[in-house]
């Protein structure tokens, strides 16, 4: 997301991240900004800057009868960048609605958008390092990602002890890479690129559940229990495209692919749960537990 965008970023360490997937690691989450208590409000920014850098974000947001609230945001954002065959250009919106049916329950629906086309000036050897690092050996080689997501999101918070929250999402996108993929150490021979094609369709809905509870007169507890499920297909494609200098995304023989054509369908079920014992101000034992 934009950084004017961004509320702040949280970071979930360790074994943590399993509630939300079966990594370990941990997670960052970016938590973006809220909705404006007035009834409108316009919050903006205008840039530009060195290599035909130029940038704008705009926002909307507001608050109607203390129950209906909207936020919308838009960012451009285009650039030659230092290097030669490096020019973006990038774009990202939001639109969330938001519906409080008291203080402690609400329902939201939102979309995200985003997608940005990068001219990749590729590698370079440690000779071509040195002698000029902006340099680029390659003007055909393109990347492109196109990004849609939709969620509605509701909250309960049942008592002070006690939360309740549930998400529904889709995503459709796709990432598209095309060029000369020969190793850096050669110079470009002009002849046909090569196209790099994904697709993305998944859907998944996810229920979690927020406990606190007393241990003794000192002790506090906390458990976070869920399900989710998730279910996705992937189409990988790989052939050769045009032998020209623009993006252009097609495959020469759409129908007898040179490279590759896969589809990876998933389906995924899982159960979670964390508990968190603090000792004290200070000191707190947590365990883990996922199930796939």
């Amino acid at each position: 997301p934009p950084a004017e965008a961004i509320q702040n970023i949280q970071m979930i360490r360790g074994a943590a991240s399993l509630q939300f997937g079966p990594q370990f690691g941990g997670m960052l989450n970016f938590d973006l900004i809220q909705p404006s208590s007035k009834k409108f409000e316009y919050q903006g920014s205008q840039t530009y800057g060195g290599y035909n850098l130029l940038s704008t974000f705009n926002s909307v947001s507001g608050t109607l009868k203390k129950r209906f609230s909207y936020l919308a945001f838009y960012k451009y954002k285009q650039g030659n960048g230092w290097r030669d065959n490096s020019t973006f250009t990038q774009q990202n919106a939001f639109a969330q609605l938001k519906f409080h049916f008291s203080d402690k329950l609400f329902i939201s629906a939102e979309y995200t958008y985003m997608t940005y086309l990068a001219q990749q000036a590729g590698g370079l050897t440690d000779a071509l390092f040195e002698q000029n690092a902006r340099q680029s050996i390659r003007e055909r080689n393109w990347f492109n990602v196109n990004w849609n997501l939709f969620a509605i999101h509701s909250n309960w918070e049942i008592n002070s002890t006690t939360k309740i929250d549930a998400k529904v999402f889709k995503v459709i996108a796709s990432r598209q890479a095309l060029g000369n993929l020969d190793k850096i150490s050669r110079l470009d021979d002009y002849l046909e690129r090569d196209l790099i094609q994904g697709d993305f369709n998944n859907i998944g809905a996810e229920l979690r559940l927020l406990k606190h509870y007393p241990i003794g007169k000192k002790m506090k507890g906390s458990l976070v229990s869920g399900a989710r499920f998730y279910q996705g297909k992937t189409i990988s494609k790989q052939g050769l495209a045009d032998d020209v200098f623009d993006s252009n995304f097609g495959f020469l023989n759409p129908n007898n692919l040179e490279g590759s054509d896969y589809i990876f369908p998933s389906n995924n079920y899982s159960f979670f749960a964390e508990n968190m014992v603090r000792l004290s101000r200070k000191w707190c034992i947590s365990g883990w537990l996922r199930y796939e």
